[in-house]
């Protein structure tokens, strides 16, 4: 099972906090589809843009560690895993 946590204005958004994605291995881009499924509502575009990217400002961290440290969405999720979402901040 991986936990996938929201945080900021994805979790009043998506109405909820946490997804748990039962899986073997998927990359965070795998995950976060999967995530978008099972939620039914779509959530992708506040954390990349239309290329694929991540947004900046938005976190993404794999047990901890932000997935720019490591292989960016290519970034495999193992069963275990804690993943917390964070989408850009907004302020003023």
């Amino acid at each position: 099972m991986i936990n996938v946590n929201f945080f900021g204005t994805l979790r009043v958004f998506l109405k909820t906090k946490q997804v748990r994605i039962s899986t073997k291995e998927l990359n965070v881009f795998e995950l976060l589809q999967q995530c978008e499924r099972q939620v039914s509502k779509p959530f992708l575009h506040k954390l990349m843009d239309e290329e694929g990217n991540i947004r900046p400002g938005t976190m993404i961290l794999v047990n901890g560690q932000n997935v720019l440290h490591l292989q960016g969405m290519r970034t495999i999720v193992r069963n275990g895993a804690d993943i917390a979402l964070f989408p850009p901040g907004g302020g003023g």
